[in-house]
């Protein structure tokens, strides 16, 4: 049986950044990714557990200023999605949104106004949207496609592995320094301005290089972005993922096909017309083509969707049940509810990675994960009315783990696999996020409701319907890579 190697693949952006560089440049987004945990995966429950238990907000209001972030996600996340397609300084606006999301959270601090927190969960929904769009992307512009697989397994683990770490040292905090918990805080505006010094760290081996590949960042297979300040090494590589043409290549190819309507080919343009802006990278129609032809896609996002409504609300509901009756150990217990998870969500990453090495469909470990939404919720069910024990409640994070382990990687490599070639890599990405955020906004705002106007067992036992039509959708979902017959040009034609 196969498996794929530690080492990155000799491709020929390797070659040119030298392997040694080239993994240090790997090194700092892992990096990245272990500091950003922070800022990214436990935030909501710990703002929640602390403006319910501790602040005296009901559960209602919280889950509105949690709402009011994700519909900031959801609503940015298309046009963050066409701009990431556009932008040449990824790296640039990645430090920013960082810096955003890691400093806004501190501002609880100073003030528990419900009107400013709400502006507050804007901006950070923005932010958070900034990230989220811009991971898959960069990952696939810093590692490029022989070496992307490894590089978002890994990704997705320092992601979890920080997770763990951040939260273990928040749960430290919380039970040391009750009640006063603000602290953990500034732990997390910390860790997230490390993120964004990673991710400054990150420089090309010389001045003409770049850390990322625009032209891969948008899933193509064609390197039509050609370095302004070519080298000799580019002539004498061979010809492949990354240096598909030389820019000879390019110019005397176009000249050759003037006769064309356009004067252009779908395939070959000039190296003038491939930085000019006016171009229009991105046409709404073909962006929607992805989705209308290959259906596939517009199922697995609708299942993204229903998972995160069924799904993001329980942590949260789970955290606020446990700080109101365990009083001290509420913050710990919170801590230990995303602890276990990310611990688990490891296990999850290596599970996919299992299926995937030995032939089977992506489907398969995304199934499992994305079902264990149902036992989850089942158990905690049956917890709060029979056997109401804080260690076992602590124990259903396991499934969580496993869904979430999935979640990340399954979106990376399903949207890489039906938009294979298309320049649509992260548009379509931001356009299978965004079911994330809008999925999550309305778990928060419905189960904080449900809970004012029911109980948390209610809002538990709702959230088990998006569940089950999560699997539905994700049933009839057949991940296979769109005709290689099929091209869609540089501007948005076929």
């Amino acid at each position: 049986m196969h498996r794929p190697s530690l080492r990155p693949t000799l491709t020929n952006e390797v070659k040119k950044q030298g392997p040694a560089h080239f993994q240090k440049i790997l090194n700092l987004w892992y990096a990245y990714n272990f500091f950003l945990a922070s800022i990214k995966d436990g935030l909501a429950p710990f703002v929640s557990v602390y403006l319910v238990a501790y602040a005296g907000v009901s559960p209602g209001a919280a889950g509105l200023i949690w709402f009011v972030k994700d519909i900031s996600q959801m609503v940015s996340q298309i046009p963050m999605g066409v701009f990431v397609d556009r932008t040449t300084h990824k790296k640039a606006f990645l430090v920013f949104f960082t810096l955003l999301t890691a400093l806004l959270p501190v501002t609880i601090v100073f003030t528990q106004n419900i009107p400013f927190l709400i502006a507050k969960s804007v901006l950070e929904g923005i932010g958070s949207t900034g990230i989220m769009v811009f991971k898959g992307p960069f990952t696939l512009g810093i590692s490029g496609h022989e070496n992307f697989e490894h590089a978002a397994k890994h990704t997705e683990i320092s992601e979890h592995g920080g997770s763990l770490v951040v939260f273990s040292i928040a749960g430290i905090i919380g039970y040391f320094c009750y009640p006063n918990v603000l602290p953990i805080f500034y732990v997390i505006g910390v860790f997230g301005s490390v993120a964004a010094l990673c991710l400054v760290l990150m420089v090309p081996k010389e001045n003409h290089l770049t850390v990322v590949n625009d032209d891969l960042a948008r899933n193509s297979r064609h390197n039509i972005f050609v370095s302004e300040h070519p080298t000799e090494d580019d002539d004498k590589s061979p010809t492949n993922a990354y240096n598909f043409f030389k820019k000879g290549d390019i110019e005397s190819k176009g000249d050759d096909d003037d006769d064309d309507e356009g004067g252009m080919s779908p395939s070959v343009v000039s190296s003038s017309s491939l930085t000019d802006p006016s171009m229009g990278i991105l046409e709404s129609e073909s962006i929607w083509n992805i989705f209308i032809t290959n259906p596939a896609m517009t199922f697995f996002t609708l299942s993204v969707f229903f998972f995160h409504f069924g799904n993001a609300a329980v942590l949260p509901l789970l955290g606020q049940v446990l700080a109101i009756e365990e009083g001290r150990n509420g913050i710990p217990f919170t801590a230990a509810l995303i602890v276990i998870a990310q611990m688990s969500s490891m296990g999850g990453v290596y599970m996919f990675d299992f299926f995937a090495n030995r032939g089977y469909t992506i489907n398969v470990p995304i199934i499992i994960g994305f079902g264990a939404i149902i036992p989850r919720i089942c158990c905690i069910l049956f917890l709060l009315n029979f056997y109401q024990n804080p260690y076992a409640l602590l124990a259903t994070q396991i499934f969580d783990g496993l869904g979430a382990g999935v979640n990340g990687l399954g979106i990376l490599r399903v949207t890489k696999t039906l938009t294979e070639n298309t320049n649509r890599f992260g548009v379509v990405f931001s356009i299978a996020t965004s079911g994330h955020a809008c999925g999550a906004a309305l778990s928060n705002l419905v189960s904080g409701y449900l809970v004012d106007l029911t109980s948390y067992e209610v809002a538990m036992a709702t959230l088990l319907a998006p569940g089950v039509l999560c699997l539905i959708f994700l049933s009839v979902t057949k991940t296979q890579p769109p005709p290689t017959t099929t091209t869609i040009a540089f501007d948005g034609t076929r």
